[in-house]
């Protein structure tokens, strides 16, 4: 029996589905030669990491779920930076709220959180990243 064996390339583009901008996939806004290791996207965000760990994110803002410090969408200007100077191993995106893990293990929240979602012991929406609190009350 002889072996066949198989290479598969995968190129990553940033492409979006937006719901009220076009119902194809896009090329996300470049504002320079970054380049992004993994991305996710939420009902009406996206956020990224970057090879080297900075997070950036797009799209409503309205409850802070950019984590830049407002809450101005970022329309067509792109990608916003996260505010806060953390390094990211990990982000995830829910449907208004962001959530990253940084490369020493602290897990950080921003984003909507009228249900406690942020995990920092309030109910205020986080205009930028809060680090979660430890322990149950």
């Amino acid at each position: 029996m002889q072996t066949k064996r198989f290479a598969v390339a995968i190129v990553v583009s940033l492409a979006c589905l937006g719901q009220a901008a076009s119902a194809l996939p896009v090329r996300a806004a470049s504002q320079s030669s970054r380049t992004y290791a993994s991305i996710s996207g939420g009902d009406s965000h996206t956020c990224a990491l970057t090879s080297d760990g900075k997070a950036y994110c797009w799209g409503s803002n309205s409850k802070g779920e950019l984590g830049d410090g407002t809450t101005t969408a970022s329309g067509t200007s792109g990608p916003r930076k996260v505010i806060g100077g953390h390094t990211f191993r990990t982000i995830d995106v829910g449907y208004s709220g962001s959530c990253a893990i940084t490369t020493r293990g602290k897990a950080y929240c921003w984003g909507d959180n009228t249900g406690g979602e942020n995990g920092d012991g309030t109910l205020s929406s986080a205009w930028r990243p809060k680090l979660v609190i430890d322990g149950i009350n």
